[in-house]
């Protein structure tokens, strides 16, 4: 459900190029969004738009994607200047990714404790790829892992904007396989608090975004 506080990715194409614009919803009404004044993903810098400047609106939320269309209907000038969009109803916002996790490639540092003391000796080393709903990782030689063995996985996240996230998340072994010359392991999350995997989806939605933004450059 959208609402106030959740973080909206504003979409317009100009001169042929898809442009890319960061906000925070500040209130809503039944028929209106304010917004706080748009950022560009890329320059971080603020952005004016015209007024009936149509945009594509996208915001995430327990895991799934959501969009819908919205125009810019006119400005707030206060102590914080707003924005405000039309809002077209719950009914018109689609989903646009349903059942699995965007997993991205990507190489992040990760600690991994054991949950039993002892079971192993704690160890550091890079991640794979990562999703909303596990990941994987490169393994030291001779490391062995049991069934449904748990593990602690410490993960710093550097999102877009420069700051960073840290997650502790209890991982559950899924497998272990050798990729070329190199051992792998695979690890589901369980029992993730709903503040890390929030700080998850939107890791995995940035850097999906941002990547997808570079191939098209």
């Amino acid at each position: 459900m959208l609402k106030k506080g959740i973080n909206l990715y504003l979409e317009l194409v100009n001169e042929g190029k898809k442009e890319k614009y960061k906000t925070k919803i500040a209130e809503m009404t039944d028929d209106e969004i304010f917004v706080e004044l748009p950022i560009h993903d890329k320059t971080k810098k603020f952005a004016f738009f015209i007024l009936n400047t149509s945009f594509k609106a996208v915001y995430y939320d327990s895991g799934k994607v959501f969009q819908f269309t919205t125009v810019l209907l006119r400005r707030i000038k206060e102590n914080v200047p707003l924005l405000v969009l039309s809002f077209p109803g719950e009914e018109n916002i689609k989903t646009i990714q349903r059942r699995q996790y965007v997993r991205v490639e990507t190489s992040l540092d990760v600690a991994i404790h054991p949950v039993v003391p002892h079971q192993f000796s704690p160890f550091t080393t890079v991640t794979l790829d990562v999703s909303g709903g596990g990941l994987s990782v490169h393994l030291p030689k001779d490391y062995g892992w049991q069934p449904d063995q748990e593990v602690d996985l410490w993960l710093v996240l550097p999102m877009v904007t420069g700051e960073y996230n840290y997650c502790k998340i209890r991982g559950l072994f899924i497998r272990q396989f050798i990729s070329g010359k190199f051992l792998r392991a695979s690890f589901e999350f369980k029992n993730i608090s709903k503040q890390e995997h929030q700080k998850l989806i939107r890791y995995t939605l940035e850097k999906d975004l941002y990547s997808k933004r570079l191939a098209k450059s």
